[in-house]
């Protein structure tokens, strides 16, 4: 199997997406009022989702600022019942943002402390991590201010019969792919083939021109690739994955910029995850950032082509469990 065409972990490059997301979501939020409708996160205010995301920045700040070894945290319930009021809030979101955005920067390579995905090492892992964290809810914040001014919004994947945006309660310990818990996004910015020619992870996170819901192939490729090769992975080794009724194979065919594959094996295979292609199914294919938002529960995925059973490809947007300890 060739290994994905994208470029490899960037921590620079994650760093720069996590401060032109994080902006964009601040900006966007204020756009919309705080009491403006999540659609993506069914019962949620934009006022909960800025409360959710900073407590996940200062959550990550303090791994990579103090080396922390062991996870904790607030539950989710606490977390949006409490923080500053509406006032408040805006200027709280960018001052947590801010600081993780400099403890990233001032990181030593070398840091040790607590990290619960793959990466080449905890200051990778965090900053991937963060960059789609923020990257993902900046298009819930997309999406609400959309809603908030009467365009119609949908994030139901190809062939889902569940309702847009379908998650766990906020408060859940694991939740479908949509909203997160403390430093899971339920989302994910740019690992792939060291020496690759493909766009590099400096330009992840920006947003593609004339779309504000669209990110750059590289960027988008690697946030399919940690949804896949690191929370699917981890739920099949855990055990808790209930598997599909089928195989589904994932392409991006974005070429060199983007453009990658991956295989989850499903029905009377054993499941598993792999880069690469093999028989599937199901397929779908498209624009890296329409799969990436697709599998995120964050987009209709109009311009891409599913082929074999629909059923599958639906099953993975609702079966699929987050969690992040």
């Amino acid at each position: 199997m060739e290994p994905p065409a994208y470029a490899p972990f960037d921590v620079p490059g994650y760093v720069g997406a996590l401060r032109r997301q994080g902006e964009l979501l601040a900006d966007t939020a204020q756009r919309s009022g705080l009491a403006a409708a999540v659609p993506s996160c069914p019962g949620w205010a934009v006022r909960d989702l800025l409360k959710h995301t900073g407590y996940v920045h200062r959550w990550a700040t303090g791994f990579v600022a103090e080396g922390l070894t062991r996870p904790g945290g607030a539950s989710e319930e606490e977390i949006l019942g409490q923080g500053p009021a509406d006032a408040e809030l805006p200027g709280w979101f960018r001052e947590g943002h801010a600081a993780l955005v400099r403890a990233l920067g001032a990181a030593d390579p070398g840091l040790h402390c607590w990290a619960f995905l793959p990466a080449p090492s905890p200051l990778a892992f965090w900053a991937r991590r963060q960059a789609h964290e923020t990257a993902i809810h900046r298009v819930d914040a997309e999406l609400a201010a959309g809603a908030a001014s009467g365009q119609l919004v949908s994030t139901a994947p190809p062939g889902s019969t569940a309702p847009p945006g379908s998650t766990a309660p906020p408060g859940s310990t694991a939740q479908r792919v949509g909203t997160a818990q403390p430093g899971s996004t339920r989302q994910p910015a740019g690992t792939g083939r060291p020496g690759s020619t493909g766009q590099s992870a400096s330009a992840a996170g920006r947003a593609a021109s004339g779309n504000g819901t669209s990110f750059e192939p590289a960027f988008a490729a690697d946030g399919v690739d940690e949804l896949v090769m690191g929370f699917l992975a981890r739920s099949i080794k855990r055990g808790n994955w209930a598997s599909l009724d089928g195989s589904l194979a994932i392409h991006a065919d974005d070429g060199t910029a983007g453009g990658a594959d991956w295989l989850i094996a499903g029905g009377q295979d054993a499941p598993g995850v792999s880069r690469g292609t093999g028989r599937a199914d199901c397929e779908v294919s498209g624009p890296a950032s329409e799969l990436y938002l697709m599998l995120w529960n964050r987009g209709l995925g109009d311009r891409l082509q599913v082929t074999g059973d629909p059923g599958i490809l639906a099953a993975f947007g609702s079966a699929l469990q987050i969690t992040w300890s």
